[in-house]
């Protein structure tokens, strides 16, 4: 896998300020950093890449602490070119048919994008369980998932969510990072653990640009609909 290019700054439209804030990163051997979305700037001996990785010029082999800023609010993706979104509508045509047929058929019915968002999250609401020892899939997973199984964890339902996004000519993508945390009591700092680590979706809308759906939410009965 090849990394995507650095970058001298982020294409993004910021709402409000910025806020500052110091990280503590336990020592993993690679060369990621985490910051909260959106980074303002890489720390020193750092780089942010094209694909919004935060990266290291050397792997983590210390506990390391940089400082941070970060716009909480923001918009990114509203000047995507055609050519830039052409890579988010690519899928593999020769697996996974039924939910392509799916994804054509909801098109037709929901030709508004937020409509057929809404109604594949309150799909993925009513009908699905969230586990950590989902069934075994075989060579069409997300046939087997989306009208099987209905069971599994983030990256099933991150990743069939994509997919019927782009089967449906909407450009999407699968991300992942961290999301929750505890807040020590005491030095009232917000402590990140591995067990925090989730996969979400972001589909690109004109009016938006990229907008996070996170389809897990919604089998807890939690569907987020930022757009609203």
């Amino acid at each position: 896998m090849v990394d995507a290019p650095p970058v001298n700054t982020l294409r993004y439209t910021a709402e409000g300020a910025a806020i500052k804030y110091r990280v503590t990163l336990q020592p993993h051997n690679k060369n990621w950093l985490f910051a909260l979305d959106m980074p303002t700037a890489p720390p020193t001996d750092a780089a942010i890449l094209s694909d919004y990785q935060l990266r290291s010029s050397r792997p983590v082999t210390n506990i390391q602490a940089y400082d941070m800023a970060s716009h909480l609010n923001y918009r990114v993706g509203l000047e995507a070119t055609e050519a830039e979104l052409s890579r988010y509508l690519k899928y593999n045509n020769r697996i996974n048919p039924r939910t392509i047929a799916y994804a054509k058929t909801m098109r037709e019915k929901y030709p508004d994008t937020k409509d057929l968002i809404n109604e594949l999250m309150r799909i993925y609401n009513l009908e699905f369980i969230y586990t950590f020892e989902p069934p075994k899939l075989g060579a069409d997973p997300v046939d087997e998932f989306f009208f099987g199984t209905k069971q599994g964890f983030c990256e099933h339902y991150a990743g069939s969510f994509a997919l019927i996004m782009r089967a449906a000519g909407v450009p999407a993508r699968v991300v992942t990072g961290y999301q929750g945390g505890e807040v020590n009591p005491i030095t009232k700092q917000l402590i990140v653990r591995q067990a925090e680590a989730h996969a979400w979706t972001e589909v690109w809308l004109s009016d938006l640009g990229w907008l996070r759906v996170d389809p897990t939410f919604c089998s807890f009965a939690t569907a987020h609909q930022p757009w609203h």
